[in-house]
């Protein structure tokens, strides 16, 4: 039987933890929604950028979302904050830009509508529970070029394939892949329906 390591949230968490250090907030329109938005610089342990982080959007999307790969500075949108778009029930699909380098914490929580995200090659860091709640969730979908991730049978692995980051919410049923050696924090969402798990 393969050893399934279950992770420390305190350990995980001090891995991917950034710093930010903010310059100021703006407000910007596009496509009808009004966006919050900072230039900042952060970091984390291998990393240092920086770039815009939406910090929040109203009203709640509905239908299909597109989200900006910048503002008026003229800077990419590298990071989707924390709970920017919790709760957006009645988004059905959103397209992240191929500049996002992080997803926050809770960033998509609630987004029951939603039933397949792709993961762009931008993308090198996803706090956990940055999906939780997504109850109609029923894939993920990683782009070829991404160095950090991958998808398998829809689940999100680290790109070598030993850490399952996140299981989508709609399951009822997860085969975790062989390679899996380690199960990250919060990678089953609350709430799921799953009811068979094969290891």
């Amino acid at each position: 039987m393969r050893k399934i390591i279950l992770t420390a949230f305190a350990i995980f968490a001090s891995a991917f933890a950034l710093a930010f250090d903010y310059v100021d907030t703006w407000a910007s329109y596009c496509n009808g929604v009004r966006y919050l938005w900072q230039v900042g610089y952060w970091y984390d342990n291998d990393h240092e950028f920086d770039g815009e982080e939406i910090v929040g959007v109203s009203p709640s999307p509905t239908g299909a979302m597109t989200i900006p790969s910048s503002f008026e500075s003229g800077a990419s949108v590298r990071c989707i904050g924390s709970g920017v778009f919790s709760n957006c029930s009645l988004m059905s699909a959103v397209s992240i830009p191929n500049t996002v380098e992080v997803i926050r914490t809770q960033a998509f929580s609630g987004c029951s509508g939603l039933t397949t995200i792709t993961i762009p090659n931008s993308t090198r860091s996803i706090e956990p529970n940055a999906f939780d709640g997504c109850s109609g969730l029923l894939s993920f979908s990683v782009a070829s070029g991404n160095s950090t991730y991958k998808s398998s049978s829809g689940l999100l692995l680290t790109k070598d394939g030993t850490t399952l980051v996140a299981v989508p919410g709609g399951l009822s049923s997860v085969t975790i892949p062989t390679s899996v050696t380690m199960i990250g924090d919060f990678a089953f969402p609350e709430g799921s329906p799953l009811t068979s798990i094969v290891i």
